[in-house]
């Protein structure tokens, strides 16, 4: 036959034509790892005793073996061993055996009985995963592990012994074990790991002893067969879609040790009519009770402070609620059920929800009363007519995504109780036109004010020290200026801004400037390289920053962020060329200075160098002086485009305007409506031009 055998390793076996029988010489002591996957033809192998281990995925893919002997030499049987072996009926493991590896058994469609010794102490993940015919099945006291999906989608799995010695029932460990009616859980179990018994559709009782203390997310989800189940008072949380759509569950008991319900965890139980929420419960997360149709009793007691969105949305307890105000005895506002235009929120309420308003287009103007302190997440998200709002000063949190999308919202007042300005804010307010911010908010977080495109200026008070990112990105700012109280802004935070002022205040934590990479991909140090352009996929901006000084206001320098039609080497260096309190390597651009192609950057530069230079030798000045001198008509054009009357005036010098473009440059800031560039360019052609000579022509810098 065609074996290779080396040192009492088989290495591999080659089919024969005809040959389904194998037996296997007795000089084998090891069968290697894939040493006869995916041998279609073999149907039976016997197996000597001189074996002492078998090898991950000896046998995988053995899609038409049929019998197989494991003797009492073999100790483990490995990793998918024999995964996918879809004719394999039964298995006798021997005592010999100690563990079952990961995936040992998996897919053996046709795997209808297995035989686990007491020797055994570990089974491994996903061990007897898709073993579809598998019908029963006893666990011996020996094993006190279970892996992961050990037994999911054994769908004809009627009934299972799980003994003494377990702890805890891993994640996913029953999953989609459609044909199981019944689990007895032993006192010994701690945990109950997620979507351990999800899908369990069969499943109609099931009792948890008080030794577990934790059910993981989705355990008996799609238990849709389950119609009562009592939660044990060691239990302290429920998890999140712990019980989604179980829908014959009419009964559930909820212990006092239980404080958070999760998020869906009882997600469209439709039969469930009544509930008594305990009061040592806080939080009930989001879509908890969402689309339990017919659950009309509902008893939510004071000490719940926290509700999520639509946590009881399609139950006949929120439509049937006689106001539509739906407000909690300790003055939580959970939902509103009116279609008013107009509303005025009661005075009994002191915290908004989450969502509570959301998608509310009829709305056009809310007043909410000082009795309020809190709005929640999303609590007017999408009111797309909503025009106007009145926020008391007793309110001192805004939630995230509270006014997202609110497009017809013109103005907004933030009332001096609030410290921070959430996640998404305003994200979307196209209209918004005025924002008053006050002295009390010290962080303006990611993505506060993103594409708010009528939002053209803003006053941030020097209370706020941090700007997160995207905060104000897709703003119709043409220029800001960055308070010096500020220490660090984020990514893309004044994308589509093309003047930044920023202090030498700013990012005192970063690294220095001159530390980093100059080369292509070099990572930026501090934030001010990243401002307004931070994606790659997005296409890169042109913008300049000032840098001034914190003590005096003086400007120190500014720097041309050009993105010189997407050179991505010359953008990296730019980014990666800041560094701590604004300072910015200048030589990394000075070196890349000839490799510029596009003429407008090359002036910028240009100029802004000459205008400031920072560690500018006079080999670079002389470079920059040069380029400006054969570029000076661009050079004058630059500075009426960007309305620069202080730059032009000092490049002037260099002789810039001349006699043979005079003429030219007073056409072009005519046609720009520049009034003070055409004046002056006037007032020179008449100085200086009218007697015949350039007194300029010989000035240097």
């Amino acid at each position: 036959m065609g074996f290779q055998i080396s040192n009492g390793v088989l290495k591999k076996y080659t089919e024969e034509k005809g040959v389904t029988e194998i037996v296997i010489p007795d000089s084998v002591q090891r069968i290697g790892e894939r040493a006869f996957s995916g041998c279609d033809n073999i149907t039976n192998v016997t197996i000597p005793d001189s074996v002492t281990s078998i090898g991950g995925s000896a046998f995988a893919g053995c899609s038409n073996l049929e019998n197989i002997t494991i003797p009492n030499s073999v100790t483990k049987i490995c990793v998918c061993t024999f995964e996918w072996c879809d004719k394999l009926i039964s298995i006798t493991i021997p005592r010999s055996v100690t563990s079952i590896s990961d995936g040992a058994f998996q897919n053996c469609t046709c795997l209808k009985n297995v035989t686990i010794p007491d020797s055994v102490t570990s089974i491994g993940n996903y061990a007897f995963g898709g073993c579809r015919s598998l019908n029963s099945l006893t666990i011996p006291d020996s094993v006190t592990s279970i892996g992961k999906g050990a037994f999911q989608e054994c769908i004809n799995l009627a009934s299972v012994t799980i003994p003494v010695s377990i702890t805890s029932i891993s994640d996913n460990a029953f999953f989609e074990c459609n044909s199981l009616t019944a689990v007895s859980i032993p006192d010994s179990v701690t945990s109950i790991g997620d979507g351990a018994f999800c899908k369990c559709g069969s499943l109609k009782n099931i009792a948890i002893p008080d030794s577990v203390t934790s059910i993981g997310e989705a355990a008996f989800s799609d238990c849709n067969s389950l119609e009562s189940i009592a939660i044990p008072d060691s239990v302290t949380n429920i998890s999140n879609h712990t019980f989604v759509s179980c829908s014959n569950l009419t009964s559930i008991t909820i212990p006092g040790s239980v404080t958070d319900i999760g998020n869906c965890a009882f997600y469209e139980c439709t039969n469930l009519t009544s509930i008594t929420i305990p009061n040592s419960v806080t939080s009930i997360g989001n879509l908890a009770f969402y689309k339990c149709e017919n659950l009309k009793d509902v008893t939510i007691p004071e000490s719940v402070t926290d509700i999520g969105e639509y946590a009881f949305k399609g139950t006949k307890w929120l439509s049937e609620y006689p106001d539509d105000f739906v407000v909690l005895k300790n003055g939580i506002l959970i939902a509103y059920k009116g279609k008013d235009s107009v509303i005025s929120i009661p005075d009994s309420v002191t915290s908004i929800c989450n969502s509570v308003f959301a998608k509310c287009n009829n709305l056009t103007s809310v007043t909410i009363p000082d009795s309020v302190t809190s709005i929640s997440d999303s609590a007017f998200e999408s009111c797309s007519n909503l025009t106007s709002v009145t926020i008391p000063n007793s309110v001192t949190s805004i939630g995230k995504r509270a006014f997202l999308e609110c497009r017809s919202l013109t103005s907004i007042v933030i009332p001096d109780s609030v410290i921070s300005i959430s996640y998404s804010t305003f994200l979307g307010c196209t209209n918004l036109t005025s924002v008053t911010i006050p002295d009390s908010v010290t962080s303006i977080c990611d993505r506060a004010f993103l594409e708010c495109r009528g939002l053209t200026s803003i006053v941030i008070p020097d209370s706020v020290i941090s700007i997160g990112d995207s905060a104000f990105e897709g703003c119709n700012f043409s220029s800001f200026t960055v308070p010096k109280t500020v220490k660090k802004v984020g990514k893309s935070s004044f994308r589509g801004c093309k003047e930044i002022t920023v202090y030498d205040s700013i990012d005192p934590d970063a690294k220095p400037c001159k530390n980093h990479s100059d080369g292509y991909h070099g990572t930026p140090n501090a934030s001010l390289g990243t401002v307004v352009n931070y994606f790659t996929n997005q296409n890169r901006l042109d913008y300049e920053v000032t840098v001034r000084s914190a003590q005096t206001d003086e400007i120190k320098y500014k720097v041309w962020m050009g993105a010189d039609g997407i050179r991505s080497e010359y953008c990296n260096i730019l980014e990666s060329s800041w560094g701590r309190n604004a300072t910015f390597n200048f030589n990394a651009v000075d070196e890349f200075f000839p490799k510029i192609k596009g003429v407008y950057h090359k002036i910028k530069v240009a100029m802004n160098r000459l205008r400031y230079p920072v560690d500018l030798t006079d080999e670079k000045k002389e470079m920059y002086r040069s380029y400006i001198v054969r570029s000076a008509k661009n050079a004058v054009k630059l500075c009426i485009d960007t309305d620069d009357m202080e730059l032009l005036l000092s490049c002037e010098p260099l002789g810039i305007i001349k006699k043979n473009n005079i003429d030219e440059l007073l056409e072009y800031a005519t046609q720009k409506k520049a009034v003070q560039f055409t004046a002056y360019l006037l007032e020179y052609k008449e100085s200086h031009f009218k007697k015949g000579k350039n007194v300029l022509d010989s000035l240097k810098l």
